[in-house]
């Protein structure tokens, strides 16, 4: 559970980098735990938002990936690549097959990607 306090600590700085001003950077942070609606994530509503179906995808995938390493290290106590070690070459092959091919077809943004939507764009 260490990463999630990670991830939280860095959502929170990330907002203040993104933000137009800090009082802008607040306001975010107030509408995340004042406007809780679960069904937002089910009535299509995450797409007017500017994430689209391709990015949800590499976001649901990627959460799966993230739980999976993270049952690995509770249940063995143990690193992902040492575990990948103690497995038949079959299996350490077929992960490393799928991990390459999901970065080629996540990786590829298309015509669509702007360089400048960076995070630092702004400094």
């Amino acid at each position: 559970m260490v990463w999630f306090n990670y991830f939280l600590t860095r959502q929170f700085c990330m907002d203040f980098f993104r933000a137009n001003s800090v009082s802008d950077a607040f306001q975010y942070i107030y509408r995340i735990f004042s406007d809780i609606n679960p069904w937002t994530l089910f009535d299509g509503s995450l797409y007017t938002l500017g994430l689209e179906q391709k990015e949800c995808m590499v976001l649901i995938v990627s959460i799966i990936i993230l739980l999976l390493v993270d049952l690995v290290k509770f249940r063995r106590n143990q690193q992902l690549d040492v575990f990948l070690g103690e497995q038949c070459i079959w299996f350490r092959w077929g992960v490393l097959i799928i991990l390459f091919f999901m970065t080629i077809l996540f990786g590829i943004y298309g015509s669509g990607y702007n360089a400048s939507q960076f995070i630092y764009f702004q400094f």
